[in-house]
C-alpha cells in the first residue's frame, strides 16, 4: 500500500508537470501567431507590395523594397525568437525581400505553410520541418497579408522562421520535477521525437 501511495503521488506530479509544459507551450505558440498578425499590419509592408504591382518607376521601387528590408530587419531584432523574416507573392511563392538576402528570388511555393495559409486566409504556424536553407530543423509563421481597401484580397505573405533553439527547444529542456533522467519531447503524428533528445 504504501509503495502504490507513492507510486500515485509521483504520477499525479508528473501529471501537474505536463500539464504545466502544456500551457507553456500553447502560450508560446500564442505568441508566435500574434508577433506574426502584428508584423503583417505594417503599412509600410503593404505599400511595398502594391509598387511592384504599379507602373511606377523602378527608382521608387528600388526605395521601397530598401525601406521594407529595414523594417523587417528591425521587427528581426525586436522579435529575439526569429532567424528570417521575408515576405512571399502570393502567386508564385517567389521570396520578395528577405532579412536573410541570399534567400531573395528562392521558391517557396511548394512548403505546406504557403498553400495552407492562402487556403485557410490566416495566420499558420508549419510543423518542425528541416530547413535546406538554415541546415538545421526550422518553424515558420505565416500570415497573409490582406489589401486594406479591398479587405478579402491576400496581396502577399509574411513569413517569419522561427529559431527553436532559443524558444521552445529552451523551454522544454527545463527539466524541474523530472529528476535525473526525465526529458519532455515533441512528437510528431507519426511519433517521431522532433526536439533534441537527452540521451
Amino acid at each position: 500500500q504504501r509503495v502504490d501511495d507513492i507510486r500515485g503521488h509521483r504520477i499525479d506530479r508528473l501529471e501537474a508537470i505536463r500539464d504545466l509544459k502544456v500551457r507553456q507551450v500553447e502560450n508560446w505558440i500564442e505568441e508566435r501567431l500574434g508577433d506574426g498578425k502584428i508584423v503583417a499590419q505594417s503599412q509600410e509592408i503593404e505599400n511595398f507590395i502594391k509598387s511592384l504591382e504599379s507602373e511606377q518607376l523602378t527608382e521608387f521601387k528600388q526605395e521601397s523594397a530598401n525601406a521594407t528590408r529595414g523594417l523587417l530587419d528591425l521587427y528581426l531584432d525586436g522579435f529575439d525568437s526569429y532567424d528570417e523574416l521575408f515576405l512571399l507573392d502570393r502567386v508564385s511563392g517567389n521570396v520578395l525581400i528577405s532579412t536573410n538576402r541570399s534567400d531573395e528570388g528562392n521558391l517557396k511555393a511548394d512548403y505546406p505553410y504557403f498553400a495552407e495559409t492562402l487556403e485557410k486566409r490566416k495566420t499558420v504556424l508549419s510543423d518542425i520541418y528541416f530547413s535546406k536553407t538554415l541546415l538545421k530543423p526550422s518553424m515558420v509563421v505565416s500570415t497573409p497579408i490582406f489589401d486594406r481597401n479591398k479587405k478579402n484580397k491576400i496581396i502577399a505573405l509574411l513569413v517569419a522562421r522561427i529559431d527553436l533553439e532559443n524558444t521552445i527547444y529552451e523551454l522544454l529542456q527545463d527539466r524541474t520535477g523530472l529528476g535525473e533522467t526525465g526529458e519532455t519531447l515533441i512528437v510528431n503524428k507519426e511519433g517521431y521525437a522532433l526536439n533534441e533528445l537527452r540521451w
